[in-house]
């Protein structure tokens, strides 16, 4: 008998979307990575379908995953190599950089770490470590398994960031 049920009908692909959704929630709630729980949930190879009573003679889906995670990995670091690296000697010096720190003493604690907690992800971490945490870039890096450069590019491009963001409090205070 051959399996009952819509397999290609309308409908289908935003019930499977829904369905995988819902196991990316349910493996974040656990502390499992998608990934870890469809291979744990892999039919095995020699499992026979209790519908059609068909045998999985393959590990087909097995191997494509570790094609695609491989494949992904691949553009990833390929798009790590693509980055721009600076030295820090060549980073240019932030303009009116005297004049905020002067501002920045007559705005409070709390909103200035809300400044903080609205940068990028990549440029928060690697400003807390620097500044609240004083690690070096080199520690920064090995923490994080990026280059020295990254961390100081994001360390600047952050400083960059907050002394733009400081500037149109500090306007929008004066108004």
């Amino acid at each position: 008998k051959p399996a009952a049920g819509a397999m290609r009908g309308y409908g289908i692909p935003q019930a499977m979307f829904a369905g995988e959704s819902h196991i990316d929630d349910i493996c974040k709630a656990i502390g499992m990575t998608p990934l870890e729980f469809r291979r744990k949930n892999l039919m095995p190879v020699g499992y026979v379908d209790g519908f059609s009573k068909n045998e999985l003679y393959t590990d087909t889906f097995n191997q494509c995953m570790d094609k695609g995670m491989t494949a992904i990995d691949y553009l990833r670091k390929q798009q790590r190599f693509s980055q721009l690296v600076v030295n820090e000697e060549q980073l240019p010096d932030i303009s009116d950089e005297a004049s905020i720190v002067e501002t920045g003493g007559r705005i409070s604690e709390e909103m200035l770490m809300a400044f903080v907690a609205e940068l990028p992800d990549g440029c928060r971490t690697v400003f807390n470590l620097y500044v609240f945490e004083e690690k070096s870039h080199k520690e920064i890096a090995e923490i994080l398994h990026i280059k020295e450069h990254s961390s100081t590019s994001q360390l600047h491009r952050a400083k960059c960031l907050l002394i733009k963001r400081i500037k149109e409090y500090t306007e929008y205070e004066r108004k």
